[in-house]
């Protein structure tokens, strides 16, 4: 069998499970839509229950989310200090620990922002005009102290691993901090993060589709617009087209 023919069978056999998803997917597709339509109405008081909801507690669950994030990430910091200064420097499965310890808490941190900055917006976006002034101000405050607050725990995760790995370079508070800490990793470490990022970009291929199967039914059922979906889609275009520009012409 020559490799034509060794591409032709692999194409065949894989066909046969691509027309089935594709025609489940369709047929799902159609149904949610169809039922859908027909309850729009439905549809459309639970939208305005969650937006009413959302606009009189948004402050309330930031404020909430943001007392708790902090509060489980400076705990994961003191627990990762409290065996860093019982490292001897050369036992690894404390050195890994300590790595886990802070990666975590680098993951909270950064959900934190993500949540903040979705919840401030959204409290700000549906309450506009109703939100006193007094009330804004108080709404902003605490959305800048949470971020200053998840800056500086990250400077100081940052600067811990430093301790640990004196040969890491980049201050968090530099603009080109991430390239800087990418040229002092070795080779296993910078392997590691292109996988990640590997794994990162096929989920959030099939993220997009999802979220624009929804905005999509969204806009159909509850008529919320075609913005959501003009994002998704430029978001998704600004992945796709980043990922394809480097691939072809880096190193060139």
């Amino acid at each position: 069998m020559n490799k034509r023919e060794e591409i032709r069978k692999e194409n065949r056999k894989s066909l046969v499970g691509f027309f089935i998803i594709l025609i489940v997917s369709a047929i799902v597709g159609g149904v949610i839509g169809g039922l859908g339509y027909r309850s729009t109405g439905f549809f459309s008081s639970i939208g305005k229950q969650l937006k009413d909801f959302m606009a009189m507690n948004s402050f309330y669950i930031m404020l909430l989310g943001a007392v708790l994030f902090q509060g489980v990430t400076w705990a994961i910091y003191l627990s990762a200090k409290k065996l860093f200064e019982a490292w001897n420097g050369e036992n690894e499965e404390t050195a890994d620990k300590i790595d886990t310890k802070i990666g975590c808490m680098m993951w909270i941190q950064n959900v934190n922002v993500i949540l903040a900055f979705f919840l401030f917006a959204l409290g700000i976006g549906l309450q506009q005009g109703a939100m006193s002034a007094e009330f804004s101000l108080i709404n902003t405050v605490v959305f800048v102290l949470n971020i200053g607050v998840t800056i500086i725990g990250q400077q100081k995760a940052i600067d811990f691993t430093k301790e640990m790995n004196p040969e890491k370079k980049g201050s968090v508070y530099d603009i080109k901090f991430q390239d800087k800490w990418m040229k002092s990793c070795d080779e296993a470490e910078k392997l590691k993060t292109y996988e990640s990022a590997w794994k990162a970009f096929k989920v959030m291929n099939t993220a997009y589709v999802f979220a624009w199967l929804v905005t999509v039914l969204a806009q159909m059922i509850m008529g919320i617009g075609i913005f959501a979906c003009i994002m998704i889609s430029v978001l998704w275009m600004i992945q796709t087209s980043v990922y394809y520009y480097h691939s072809i012409y880096k190193n060139r």
